[in-house]
């Protein structure tokens, strides 16, 4: 690797190891899981403790990997990928985040564009599509930085604005790091379609007819995860 490339690597790296730290010393292990709290149950949590633990697990993987040279995506990048947005699914269906009508589709159309990056970094054996696939991740980061330094500022009312404000622009922000052509606006259009999608979710399952075709693929749709029956009061 030349010089150039190996500082930019190296430089990465140390970025990525003292955020993830700060992130998991200052505020993980402080408020999402309590750790060090009696009441915690590993058992109850095992969602959450994978959600937090396999990202960090391949962002070292990568960044490691990324100081010796090339990186490709091997099979075991893609299953972890896979499991790790599953755990993003699953807490995005079952947990209750403020904000519902922005933050659940914020999180779907992430989760769908890293699976997708994922599966071409695979298929194609692409350094650019692998490290995006990566970079992706920051999605899971920034957000925290943004808590904190919105937080400090006081410019939202609650903490409610501020995380769903702050989730909304850090996917934007991780998605324009992966420098895939149109990341962004691509991000805006499928955040708009999931959305919507979970709009009319919410509309046919509260007004179609029980045995409507309507309200048999609403119902597919909302067991996938793609609505809030509370929106249908927002309609």
């Amino acid at each position: 690797m030349p010089f150039n490339g190996f500082a930019s690597a190296f430089i990465e790296l140390i970025w990525v190891f003292s955020t993830y730290f700060y992130i998991i010393t200052n505020h993980t292990l402080r408020r999402p899981l309590p750790i060090f709290k009696k009441t915690f149950k590993p058992s109850r949590n095992g969602s959450l403790l994978f959600h937090l633990a396999i990202p960090l697990f391949e962002v070292v993987r990568y960044h490691v990997q990324a100081v010796h040279g090339t990186v490709r995506s091997d099979f075991f990048d893609l299953l972890l990928c896979l499991a790790h947005s599953f755990t993003c699914y699953r807490l995005t269906k079952t947990r209750k985040f403020p904000h519902q009508l922005i933050m659940r589709p914020t999180f779907q159309t992430i989760i769908t564009i890293r699976v997708l990056t994922a599966v071409i970094a695979f298929t194609s054996a692409s350094p650019f599509w692998h490290r995006a696939t990566i970079r992706i991740l920051n999605a899971f980061v920034y957000p925290r930085l943004l808590v904190k330094s919105l937080g400090v500022l006081g410019i939202l009312p609650n903490y409610s604005s501020t995380y769903t404000a702050s989730t909304f622009v850090a996917c934007i922000l991780a998605v324009h790091d992966t420098e895939i052509l149109f990341g962004p606006q691509i991000f805006m259009v499928m955040f708009v379609c999931n959305a919507t999608l979970n709009r009319w979710v919410a509309v046919q399952i509260s007004q179609s007819a029980s045995k409507s075709l309507r309200y048999d693929v609403a119902q597919v749709l909302s067991s996938a995860g793609f609505a809030n029956l509370k929106m249908a009061q927002h309609a």
